[in-house]
């Protein structure tokens, strides 16, 4: 209640901090960003010692910066060192341009590393995308044998495949235009994904374009977005997130057993349905906990596909990204 008597900085760091708890509490990776309604650039909040800056030089489309562990995060604190990312390209538990981003360790066993791989471009520079306020966010939740890989190799290809699709039209291009280059850029990095790491691993993918006051959101997998509205009357609405793709949907059971796949999951529990193929790879029956995703090639025989949902919304006044 609390919430909306404060300022604008204190209502974003307070905002900020219930989101880090959310994000630690549900997921292993997360963004919580801003979202001005205006396209005139808005000041940067620093919570860490210092501003983001880069050492190695940043890509054509601009300066990527990817999460660190929470864990990490915490013991920089311990030991009193600065939370910044001269040097490592590394930020997390810090925020800036109205951004803060968190990851946390792993706790599985096989392999010992966290499976997850998150990135954030802003300003995200393509002929498409000029403004300040324009940006690329995504999530990838790896999973299998070699999933961290998928994951890594994921957030890095996505951006460089939708930069070049963008930059290939003279023209601004339509919402339907976007919304096909997305899904494309899905595809794509899932078919020139390395072998060895797609056959015994893949990744889910959630993604979030920002173009002038529109939002781009591409969903596959079990990974969400959450949009989050703060109101006058110290509540918040949630017009938007994006679903959880499961086998158990109909139209994903129909695509799904079109192909011969078959889908199990226990009684009275559809959300935890798995699609479950013989691995030639692993050499063992193993359950995919989604319908969609970039990896996972021998699920792609029954049906588990890297197209993305994608959906498009007006940004709003006090509106994040979660």
């Amino acid at each position: 209640k609390q919430f909306m008597k404060c300022g604008v900085a204190q209502r974003y760091l307070a905002a900020a901090a219930a989101a880090i708890v959310l994000l630690f509490l549900l997921a292993n990776t997360g963004f919580f960003v801003q979202l001005p309604a205006s396209t005139k650039p808005s000041p940067p909040i620093v919570i860490s010692q210092k501003i983001y800056q880069p050492e190695d030089p940043c890509e054509d489309y601009g300066c990527p910066i990817y999460p660190d562990d929470f864990d990490t995060v915490l013991d920089k604190i311990r030991h009193n060192k600065e939370i910044d990312a001269a040097g490592s390209r590394d930020i997390s538990l810090s925020a800036e341009w109205n951004t803060t981003s968190l990851t946390r360790r792993s706790s599985r066993k096989n392999p010992p590393i966290n499976q997850d791989a998150a990135i954030i471009i802003r300003p995200f520079r393509t002929k498409q995308t000029t403004g300040d306020n324009d940006f690329l966010l995504g999530i990838f939740d790896g999973h299998g044998r070699q999933g961290h890989h998928v994951s890594h190799y994921a957030v890095k290809e996505v951006p460089k495949i939708l930069t070049r699709k963008f930059n290939g039209y003279s023209g601004m291009m339509t919402d339907d235009q976007i919304i096909q280059a997305l899904k494309d850029a899905f595809v794509e990095a899932d078919v020139n994904a390395p072998p060895t790491r797609a056959m015994l691993g893949g990744t889910t993918a959630t993604v979030t374009l920002r173009r002038n006051n529109k939002l781009y959101l591409a969903n596959a997998g079990d990974s969400r977005t959450i949009i989050v509205v703060a109101k006058d009357d110290n509540t918040v609405d949630i017009p938007f997130m994006t679903r959880f793709d499961k086998a158990h949907l109909p139209d994903e059971k129909a695509r799904i057993e079109g192909l011969g796949g078959m889908i199990k999951y226990p009684p009275n529990k559809p959300q935890q349905s798995r699609v479950w193929v013989y691995s030639t790879a692993a050499r063992e029956t193993i359950g995919l906990a989604m319908s969609r995703s970039i990896g996972d090639w021998e699920w792609g025989a029954v049906g588990v596909i890297a197209e993305p949902l994608v959906d498009v919304m007006e940004v709003t006044e006090n509106s994040f990204v979660l």
